[in-house]
């Protein structure tokens, strides 16, 4: 009894002051605090160990209530009063579509509008928008939806654009694994003209590719990108899944030096070749009208395929084959 009556005037001295957020675990330990958001599994916060302020997070099943701004949130009272009313109503542990395998719109807002038939229609003028057997919703305000095609998250919390472009679902569980591909142009410099015509005279050479890349989250949370520093923090209750995290950051740190090493080679190559034919030009002016090929080429031809072989090694190798792969694992481990 005592205890929760110390409980109760901390938080009230929270409440009143707002100058600190508290969060109270089960075992009765307060921990003073500034809390920085609060989704459907955690509270995240900032606090001060050993003199050092650290950002960390808490699951809500592993508390009791929690002081945000003033405003005290007892989540034991919550679900007890959630209990008590009739099952159609959602607490905050609930899945909002359990038990339901149709079509839907999940809005921002958390509503959700049910439907048999739902259509995604990108018009050449105006935005996008749904039809929902018929009926036309704003695709800008919808965060999630499924249809005959899959499930699929919008990417506006992830991705700066001006259109609406939604990511579809590739793994489901405990951590959801979205992927979203684009068209990508690469330029070099290339030849025109045979060796009369010169090097350059500004002709580029184009080079149009896949690129893809991978979102992820849990439940109905917003999204985030796949990248080393946000999964060692949703993995860090799960060591295998971390294992496979290393091997991951070894793979991106492998792809980073064999794209350096390979723009440096076509660069440095680049420059060299037309240094030499600059040299060749000023020294034997009729050189310009003659077939010859010039015995310097051919290396550096071989420059340049060797650089472009280490471009295109970490394109298809590393970024479409080995991050996926390494990713995928670590999150299927972590969905066991």
């Amino acid at each position: 009894m005592y205890k929760f009556l110390i409980i109760a005037i901390t938080l009230m001295a929270c409440h009143s002051t707002y100058a600190q957020d508290a969060i109270v675990r089960k075992n009765n330990e307060i921990i003073k605090c500034e809390i920085t958001d609060v989704d459907s599994a955690y509270v995240f916060f900032n606090a001060t160990i050993h003199n050092k302020k650290t950002k960390t997070k808490i699951r809500l099943s592993d508390i009791i209530m929690y002081n945000w701004q003033g405003i005290e949130i007892n989540l034991e009272e919550l679900v007890n009063s959630v209990n008590n009313v009739n099952s159609d109503n959602l607490n905050i542990y609930d899945d909002p579509l359990k038990g339901y395998s149709g079509n839907y719109l999940y809005f921002s807002s958390s509503n959700i509008i049910k439907g048999k038939n739902i259509e995604l229609k990108h018009p050449f003028l105006g935005y996008a928008y749904f039809l929902v057997d018929d009926v036309k919703y704003d695709a800008e305000n919808v965060k999630f939806y499924q249809s005959e095609m899959g499930f699929f998250s919008n990417l506006r919390d992830v991705k700066a654009s001006s259109s609406t472009i939604f990511s579809e679902r590739e793994r489901k569980g405990k951590i959801n694994l979205y992927s979203s591909t684009t068209q990508s142009t690469s330029y070099s410099h290339g030849f025109h003209g045979g060796y009369g015509g010169g090097f350059g005279g500004g002709m580029y050479m184009g080079t149009t590719m896949p690129y893809t890349k991978y979102y992820y989250n849990k439940g109905f949370d917003k999204l985030k990108k796949v990248n080393y520093d946000n999964l060692k923090v949703d993995f860090s209750d799960n060591p295998q899944s971390l294992i496979y995290l290393e091997d991951y950051k070894n793979i991106v740190k492998q792809g980073r030096i064999m794209a350096f090493t390979g723009y440096t080679i076509f660069g440095v190559t680049l420059v060299s070749l037309i240094s030499n034919m600059s040299k060749e030009d000023s020294s034997d002016p009729n050189m310009e009208n003659s077939n010859q090929t010039p015995s310097y080429v051919a290396p550096h031809m071989v420059g340049f395929i060797g650089g472009m072989a280490l471009i295109f090694t970490k394109k298809f190798y590393i970024d479409d084959n080995k991050k996926p792969e390494s990713i995928k694992k670590a999150i299927d481990t972590y969905n066991r």
